[in-house]
């Protein structure tokens, strides 16, 4: 892994962000950590810094080492009701039915029926975040949620398009967010409430079963 051919190796999301200044001085293949949970933005920030030329100095929550010394950019909030955006599955469509294949070899066996899966992500964060658990290695906790007119337009597109019908929503937890959940019912397509009712279309999330059990 010392040898990657002149490439440029950018991480970002769980795990470096705890660890980024750490991983770039043990790891001088690593050029860039994009400290945000949220790294969207950055990511594209970063991208078009180094297609123009420009200094990476102004690249939003980046970790970087320059000249044997690391730096560290400021870090902002990006809303996801702002910056979610829904992903062009066509530039991997070529590669879902491997995608699905693997699926249905390891987890197969918990579905009744054919499913081809895809991962959404709309919603971040936890409730149990001012007390984290000792396992947990996100850096940003704090409830994040998206736009839910848009989460329902990406499970339309993704089931008329490419045949999707089970879409795991890998938030954090979906129980930090009530108010978040009780919109996606308001919100929700008849169209699609019928598949789903029918269980042509089904979902998996995480949830803390402390919030399961919550009243209310």
């Amino acid at each position: 892994h010392g040898n990657n051919l002149g490439s440029l190796v950018v991480l970002g999301d769980d795990g470096a962000g705890f660890y980024s200044e750490r991983i770039l001085h043990r790891r001088p293949y690593i050029h860039y950590i994009i400290d945000n949970d949220v790294g969207e933005t950055p990511f594209s920030e970063l991208v078009g810094a180094l297609i123009t030329g420009k200094p990476v100095r102004h690249v939003s929550s980046l970790v970087y080492r320059e000249r044997g010394i690391i730096f560290r950019n400021p870090s902002r909030h990006f809303s996801l009701k702002e910056k979610n955006t829904i992903p062009d599955l066509n530039l991997i469509a070529d590669s879902l039915p491997r995608y699905w294949e693997n699926y249905i070899s390891k987890f197969g066996h918990l579905h009744k029926g054919p499913v081809r899966p895809i991962t959404i992500n709309f919603a971040r964060g936890c409730e149990n975040a001012k007390k984290r658990c000792s396992y947990c290695s996100i850096k940003d906790l704090t409830v994040n949620t998206g736009n839910p007119p848009e989460f329902w337009k990406a499970v339309r597109l993704y089931h008329e398009r490419y045949g999707i019908n089970l879409f795991f929503e890998v938030d954090d937890s979906l129980t930090a967010s009530p108010k978040y959940v009780n919109a996606l019912m308001e919100t929700m397509p008849s169209v699609l409430k019928t598949k789903i009712n029918n269980r042509e279309i089904q979902f998996m999330t995480y949830a803390r079963i402390s919030g399961l059990a919550r009243k209310g």
